[in-house]
């Protein structure tokens, strides 16, 4: 016989105890030649007594056809079944390439011998020649492990209940370790010994992780690898290992980002010849998903938690480019293009795989997106393949340059073009996004003899559809372009026969990205395998994005909770709604259950039945019929049921669900004892209209987002900390206060700030553009409620970004910091300390919500095109437009309007910040003109052009339904606004600086109005004068204009300022005026009349417009 050296062999053995497959030991997904089982596989197992039956299944496909004969050793009770037939030492016509199920099994001996289950020896003939090995090239695992066609006389029933051990899923593991747990040693598959044993707490020790999975599916995850191969680890070894749990989808997640664009006038964009301008870029997955959003507080019962719901929601298909180094280009200029040319584009990009399996021959369709309109979608072609691309990898390598994207074909006769109109928007700002719509490529399956195997019908794009329908997405965003991807398999709870195991939030990340608790802390943390960077990933201490979709899923699984809460007042210190002779009324807290309520959720209602805990007979239940007052009352009616909405200061409002215009009242304000509770129409947000729901259980760790099941279809954003201080370590950043391990959240330290004093939290540095949360844990002492102030230096400006109040239990507080406009280097947080006692902080995190779109900016793109620079203006109140802004002395009022006013103002648009500078049209000095400008402090002045942007502003048109009109905003500090009197005195107050108050009206303007018909007078030496209305115009005798000559410069404005050479000039006594003006001067709408010397008199102007022969103006001169 010829022998070969032993190789691995792929096949499933299934292991048992009993002598007729009954007691199963474990399962192999791997064997040796022969159907052999290395002995040290079974070195340190734990296995309980012999083995004394075992069964082999593999697919065999033959090399050659012919008549096989195959026979094993021990040859009693062996059995050897090829496609259910009997194939022990019989002789059967086989085909090459023909797949035949294979199976091997040895049982019915009470005797047997575990060593000689352990090393069976299938050898075969071909055509009644030599007797060989088997080759193990020509075996594999099957897709459905099933052993149905069992030689006779086997019974696998257990002996514990005498019924079968079912595998309904044919993936070679047993139902019920599916469902109880199983785990991989030795690559062997072994039951999960029973909770709390201590040879649980020994795997646990150990490292060994409990998995479970779908018994009614091989591939619970869905994708290409059945649940025994992922377990077992015998498929492609590149596959991240969080997806070795079956649970954990092996999946590639493939996006496309631009690293520079290049531009150029010629066709061949690789030539020499023509213009080209190129501009670095970035692009980012989250910034997609997060672009424009602010930052929400969570909801219902669960803790607070951070959440932003977006309806672009693109998991980590798109990737939004940062052109802030693309705007104001003038590239139309720097190309020399003319209107009808187009520029054409080279993109040079890079692919990423943030999922957990490679994929080879890679070739994605991306969609090139500016604003909503595709501008062009190109699939790569031949030289823009990439033959493989690992999780976590990118093509090209990180170290080399990016793909060239530039044409639609191989063959380079279509370049990608952008119009001249897209080329602008692009200049102005507009996002230019890169949609990874779809990619061909494969996935391998290891071979028989170990290696990988790529086919052609190896194609992902059959299996991503299954994949995302049975699981939830998550993907953590540590910031720019690192992030990860996973998708968990999820329980679909409307579908009775889906046995997948269920998964809380938290359980997901433990799987998949390795989470871990810190015990002493009671932190989350997460390690990135690719740069081994620690990160806390706590519910408290992120942000959460998700979908609409994934929105209300949510909520459904949050509102499930069947919770025990008090219901406290925010008024009254200790106040509680409480059961006393069936009403219910304002309490001091002593703990009793008549204080304690069960909130039990209704999915049909939306809403809550709140129950007494001393009496569950008895509901909270507002009396519609008559009083509006609350009562404990039996039955089941609508107006026992609320909703809980979470309000913007972290209260709650419970609202009636009969008549949602009601809520949960107490009258009048007043705490005092006895004070029975009503329902009350909802009057904007009061304090006794505010409830906080305190836990009865008193468990510090409580409910978190975390806690929640995942269910499929949900998609999940986590932006993570990019600073973050938990404290366990002393920080030099920290300044103005010292560290204590007496008051902190858990075990460890925290960061006390004295009394009076500022903390400070300085040198660190983030991006320009961007919206991050500031979260931190607060409290004071036990003397009482204490304010805090939070600002930041060195964001244009110092601002507060948080005023709050701190009492003597830890609470998170969350900030918004937008980072637009100016920013320096190094900033510092400002936490200041306003009260007599200590102040401490715990758990402090910084977190990255999004690029975001600066909607300031773009807003005023749109303004622009109506506000020209050559045209005039006046700013009325929204209230009366009689009264508009006037210039008084260099200082800036609010007047009734007047000629004799200097009151009307150009709008320039920078089209650098997209900002506008507001110039007073009547009034300039030495040739400059004055602008409207905030000194820094309190004061709106007149000035010529300064610096720091004070003189920039932003209109911002009013999103409050109950405001109309546009806030006029600085640039240097967004949060600072115009604001005037609103009343009847307002005709000539100041225009003052304020905080921005969306719900103020002063504050509120109406859109610029155009005056349409001005003429000013523009040569005297310290100012304009605008003499629409009169006539005569009168020139003083001792008149001279800055260059000390007896001439006036009228500048005449209709719809703008008014070109001049289109009109013929008829002067009534032209020895008196005649006109000097040049055409380029007349162009932009001045006529300058030179006085002769030593004559006074009148003289009568008749402007005529020379081809209509129509007259425009009409007006006298008269020279004193």
């Amino acid at each position: 016989m010829i022998q070969t050296e032993e190789k691995m062999l792929k096949a499933v053995g299934q292991f048992f105890y009993g002598e007729n497959f009954n007691e199963p030991a474990f399962v192999v997904a791997r064997g040796m030649n022969g159907f052999k089982l290395d002995n040290k596989t079974l070195d340190d197992m734990n296995v309980r007594k012999n083995i004394k039956s075992v069964r082999w299944l593999a697919n065999f496909k033959p090399r050659k056809s012919g008549a096989y004969t195959f026979t094993i050793n021990p040859n009693c009770f062996a059995h050897i079944l090829i496609d259910g037939e009997n194939a022990k030492d019989q002789e059967m016509q086989l085909e090459a390439g023909k797949s035949y199920p294979f199976m091997v099994a040895y049982f019915g001996n009470p005797m047997a011998e575990q060593e000689e289950l352990l090393q069976l020896d299938v050898d075969y003939t071909l055509n009644q020649q030599e007797t060989k090995e088997i080759e193990v090239e020509t075996f594999s695992i099957p897709e459905i492990i099933s052993f149905e066609n069992l030689p006779m006389g086997t019974d696998s029933k257990t002996e514990e209940n005498k019924q079968p051990m079912l595998d309904t899923d044919d993936d070679g593991i047993y139902d019920d370790w599916e469902v109880n747990g199983y785990y991989i040693k030795n690559h062997l598959v072994l039951p999960w010994p029973k909770k709390g044993s201590e040879e649980e707490k020994e795997l646990i020790k150990q490292g060994f992780k409990k998995f479970v999975s779908n018994p009614n599916e091989s591939h619970t995850a869905g994708d290409p690898y059945s649940d025994l191969e992922k377990a077992s680890g015998a498929f492609d070894r590149t596959i991240h290992k969080a997806a070795r749990d079956p649970l954990v989808a092996a999946y590639p997640s493939i996006t496309v980002g631009m690293e520079e664009l290049v531009l150029s006038n010629n066709k061949n964009i690789s030539s020499t010849e023509g213009k080209t301008v190129s501009r670095s870029t970035s692009s980012s997955v989250s910034d997609s998903n997060t672009e424009g959003i602010d930052a929400s507080v969570g909801f219902s019962l669960f803790e607070g938690f951070s959440a932003s719901v977006t309806g672009h929601y693109s998991h980590s298909s798109t990737h939004t480019v940062d052109s802030s180094n693309t705007s104001g280009q003038d590239w139309q200029h720097q190309l020399e293009l003319n209107t009808g040319q187009s520029a054409y584009m080279n993109a040079n990009v890079r692919y990423y795989n943030t999922g957990t399996a490679p994929v080879y021959n890679l070739v994605p369709t991306t969609n090139l997106v500016l604003g909503r309109q595709t501008v062009t979608t190109v699939t790569g072609q031949l030289n823009q393949r990439s033959l493989s691309l690992a999780p976590g990898q990118t093509y090209p390598k990180q170290h080399l340059h990016g793909v060239a994207l530039n044409t639609l074909d191989q063959f380079s006769s279509a370049p990608i073009a952008l119009n001249i109109n897209q080329l602008d928007r692009l200049e102005s700002g507009e996002k230019l996004k890169l949609e990874t719509t779809q990619f061909q490529g494969a996935f391998a399956r290891r071979s028989p003899a170990g290696g990988q195997v790529v086919l052609e019908e190896n194609e992902w794009a059959h299996y991503m559809p299954q994949i995302e329908s049975v699981t939830a997405g998550i993907l953590i965003n540590m910031g720019g372009n690192r992030f990860m991807e996973r998708r968990i398999a999820a329980k679909d709870p409307l579908n009775p026969n889906d046995r997948t195991p269920e998964l809380t939030l938290g359980e997901a990340l433990e799987k998949s990205i390795g989470m871990y608790l810190d015990e002493e802390n009671k932190n989350f943390y997460f390690i990135n395998e690719e740069t081994g960077t620690k990160h806390i990933i706590s519910p408290d201490l992120v942000h959460l994005v998700y979908d609409t979709k994934t929105d209300k899923k949510i909520r459904e699984e949050l509102n499930k909770t069947i919770g025990e809460y008090q219901i406290v007042s925010s008024i009254g210190e200790n106040k509680v709604a409480d059961l006393a002779d069936n009403k219910v009324v304002i309490y001091g807290n002593h703990e009793g259950n008549n204080q304690k309520w069960r909130f039990t959720f209704n999915r049909d209602k939306q809403a809550y039945k709140i129950t007494s805990v001393s009496n569950p007979k008895l509901a909270l239940t507002w009396d519609s019929k008559d009083s509006d007052k609350i009562f404990g009352y039996a039955g089941d009616y609508d107006s026992q049921y609320w909703r809980v909405e979470r309000t913007s200061d972290g209260y709650f409002t419970l609202r009636n669900y009969k008549n949602p215009k009601m809520v949960l009242d107490l009258p009048d304000s007043n705490t005092t004892n006895s004070n029975q509770l009503k329902a009350h129409k909802d009057n904007g947000g009061s304090e006794n209209q505010k409830w906080h729901l305190q836990n009865t259980k008193k468990n510090p760790d409580g409910k978190t987002i975390y806690d929640m099941t995942i269910r499929p279809g949900m998609n999940i954003q986590i932006n993570v900390p990019v600073l973050y201080d938990d404290f366990t370590e002393k920080s030099g950043q920290w300044d103005g206060g010292d560290y204590d391990k007496e008051n902190a959240l858990y075990k460890g330290q925290c960061y006390k700030i004295p009394k009076k004093e500022v903390g400070v939290y300085s040198d660190f540095n983030l991006e320009r553009n961007a919206i991050y949360l500031i979260i931190m844990a607060v409290k004071g002492s036990q003397t009482g409620k204490k304010n805090v102030t939070v600002e930041v230096n060195g964001v244009t400006g110092t601002k507060e970004i948080g005023n709050f109040i701190v009492d003597k239990d830890y609470k998170y507080e969350k900030m918004v910091l937008k980072t637009f406009g100016d920013m320096e280097q190094h900033l510092e947080l400002l936490i200041k300390n306003h009260t007599q006692s200590p102040v401490y902080i715990d758990n402090f995190s910084v977190i990255k919500i999004g690029k975001g779109m600066d909607e300031l900016r773009k807003e005023n793109i749109k303004y622009a095109e109506n506000l020209k620079s050559d045209e005039i203006f006046y700013i009325s109140p929204i209230s009366d437009e009689t009264t508009v802004i006037t210039n008084l002395n260099n200082k800036a009022y609010m007047r009734k309007k007047s000629t004799n006013e200097k009151q009307f103002f150009r709008f320039d648009f920078n089209n650098i910040d997209n900002s506008f500078t507001i110039i007073d049209g009547s009034a300039t000095t030495g040739g400059f003109e004055y602008v409207l400008k905030w000194n820094g402090d309190s004061e709106i002045t007149f000035d010529v052009v300064a610096t720091l942007k004070l003189d920039s502003w932003y209109l911002k048109k009013s999103t409050n339904p109950d405001q109309m009109g546009y806030q006029i905003i600085n640039v240097w500090d967004r949060s600072k606004v115009l604001e005037y009197v609103d009343g009847e005195e307002k005709d000539g107050w100041p225009i003052e600086i304020a905080t921005l108050d969306e719900n103020n009206p002063s504050q509120y303007f109406q859109f610029p109005q155009k005056i349409k018909d001005l003429i000013l007078w523009v040569s005297r030496k310290d100012e304009n004068i605008n003499v629409t209305n009169m006539n005569p115009i009168v020139v003083p005798k001792d008149f001279k204009n800055k260059d000390e000559e007896r001439e006036i410069d009228l500048l005449f404005y209709s719809e703008g300022r008014v070109d001049m050479n289109q009109y013929e000039i008829k002067i009534g006594n032209p020895d008196l005026l005649r006109v000097t003006t040049d055409s380029e001067w007349k162009k932009k709408g001045h006529l300058n009349f030179k006085i002769t010397n030593n004559l006074t008199g009148h003289a009568d102007i008749k402007i005529v417009d020379a081809q209509a022969k129509s007259t425009f103006k009409t007006f006298t001169i008269q020279v004193e």
